[in-house]
Formats: C-alpha cells, sequence, structure tokens
C-alpha cells in the first residue's frame, strides 16, 4: 500500500500525529510525508525535550525518518493517484491556521473518495472540530462525547517501550507525585530524565493515572507498557466512545474487584500488544 502523510510536525508536537508517524515507520507499506518528523528521531533527543511532554515515550524513538517528498512531487503523485490513503494527522488547530495541517486538500478532494482520505482530530478538547469534514473523508477523534460522529481511535506506545518481562517490585508507587484531575500537567517533568521516570514506574506495583486535559493521557500507556497496575481515578466515568481499545474494565476491576495481581499483569500486557502499540493503531486506517 501507498500512504501520503500530512503533517507539520509544530515545534510542542502533537501527540496522536506522532504516534500514527511513529506506527507507519513500524509498517512495510511505502509512506511518503509532507514534512520531517525530526524531534521523532534517536539522534535528537535534546530537540525531542523541547515538545510538550519532554518526548517521553513517543518522540526521539525512531533511528530514520519517513521519506518526505516536494510539494510538488506530492502533486504530481496525488494528480495520477499513487496513493492508496491519504491521512492527516492534525485535522484541527493547535496554535495555527488549521490550513497549515490541511495542505493539498483541495488536490486530494478532486482524485479520491471518501473511504481513502482520514481526518485525525487528537484534541484534548471534546469540540466537532472536524466536522467540515465528515463529507470528505473518515474522520477519527480522540476525546469523543455526545452525539459526534467521528470514529474513535486514541492513543498508543511503541513496542520497544513494552516490557516482557515483569520486573523486580520493590515499592508500592513511584517517587513522584500522582497527577491532578483534569489538569493539563504533565507529572513526568520532575524527572526530566527519561529512563529514570520508566525506572520509578517499573519497580512499583501500582501507580496513579486519571483524566488530565482529556481522558486519553500518555502516562495510562506508560504504567501498563513498565508491567505495572494502573490505579485509574473514576475510570468509570470516561464515556463509552473514548479510549475504546484501553482496558478500562480491567482498571474497573483493579479498583473494585477481587484479582490475582500477576494474572491481571499479563491480561494487561496481552491486550497492550494486541490493541495499544502504534503499529496496532494505525492498522485502523490500512
Amino acid at each position: 500500500m501507498k500512504i501520503l502523510y500530512i503533517f507539520n510536525f509544530p515545534e510542542r508536537g502533537e501527540y496522536l500525529a506522532d504516534m500514527i508517524y511513529h506506527g507507519l515507520s513500524e509498517t512495510n507499506h511505502e509512506v511518503h510525508c509532507t514534512h520531517h518528523g525530526r524531534y521523532m528521531l534517536k539522534e535528537n533527543v535534546q530537540l525531542a525535550r523541547q515538545t510538550h511532554g519532554l518526548g517521553f515515550s513517543i518522540r526521539a524513538k525512531m533511528d530514520e525518518s519517513l521519506p518526505v517528498k516536494t510539494p510538488e512531487e506530492i502533486s504530481d503523485n496525488i494528480a495520477c493517484k499513487y496513493y492508496d490513503t491519504v491521512i492527516y494527522g492534525c485535522a484541527y488547530s493547535k496554535g495555527t491556521s488549521t490550513k497549515a495541517y490541511l495542505i493539498h486538500l483541495d488536490e486530494v478532494k478532486q482524485k479520491y473518495g471518501k473511504n481513502d482520505i482520514h481526518f485525525v482530530d487528537g484534541c484534548d478538547r471534546q469540540g466537532d472540530y472536524c466536522a467540515p469534514y465528515y463529507d470528505v473523508g473518515t474522520v477519527w477523534k480522540r476525546e469523543i462525547v455526545g452525539t459526534v460522529k467521528a470514529n474513535p481511535i486514541g492513543y498508543a506506545i511503541p513496542r520497544s517501550m513494552v516490557l516482557d518481562v515483569i520486573p523486580e517490585k520493590t515499592q508500592s508507587l513511584p517517587k513522584f507525585p500522582a497527577p491532578l484531575e483534569n489538569s493539563g500537567g504533565s507529572t513526568h517533568y520532575t524527572y526530566r530524565n527519561e529512563t529514570q521516570y520508566h525506572e520509578q514506574i517499573a519497580k512499583s506495583r501500582y501507580a496513579i493515572t486519571c483524566k488530565k486535559a482529556g481522558w486519553d493521557c500518555m502516562r495510562h500507556y506508560e504504567i501498563i507498557a513498565n508491567r505495572t497496575l494502573p490505579t485509574f481515578t473514576n475510570i468509570e466515568k470516561c464515556p463509552p466512545r473514548t479510549m475504546v481499545d484501553f482496558p478500562k474494565d480491567m482498571c474497573y476491576e483493579i479498583n473494585h474487584g477481587t484479582y490475582d495481581y500477576d494474572e491481571m499483569n499479563e491480561r494487561m500486557y496481552l491486550h497492550t500488544l494486541e490493541y495499544l502499540t502504534t503499529e496496532r493503531m494505525v492498522q485502523r486506517f490500512l
């Protein structure tokens, strides 16, 4: 399959768009991009540290960028329908005009049908920001409430970040503050070193997490990737079409049920491999 991925990689990054980019790099498909994902490369750790969340867990994880084509090359390829699928990684405004994220759209609409164009809304807010594109392509949204017609999609984590063996658990909880519900902050800012941050989670039996600016949050995935069980505050209040692939039922069971720790940990691990890696996530588009 030949894929055109359109995203301009703003300085602070965009989690869901970056996850899709990483997931595409894990496939065997031919992918062309409009811009370089420089902060996604391992060699650019310091650049990643300048992005939101310090780039932990998703950025600076790739050995090389996906191929970038010039605007002229992309226009020529669109004109002859070279691509099978076109993905707009960020179809809502993030500190700049939405138009900056929707380049080539007039050309794409002329050549491609609704099933071949995808618009992604990874915004924390629950507004229906991609409503103008329902008749143009397939819309995917992270935070869904009410009657929003978009298809649900959630965060993911690179397979390389998922531990295959439960590490030794030497403490009950990580030694950094628990997040505040409905906040937009990042508690892992107390750690400037990503390795130490993950080590703190990995040696803990549990780690507290909750809804922050949106329900979906990188912290949830960091916890289960480190083979630690999440204590998810008010998980029962999460809208049914938000975080559809996340094991919300298991989180509820951890909060309220009786379970075997290792057995639950294994269930979480298998669920993560099946649904929550970046490669698995992009299969929705493919």
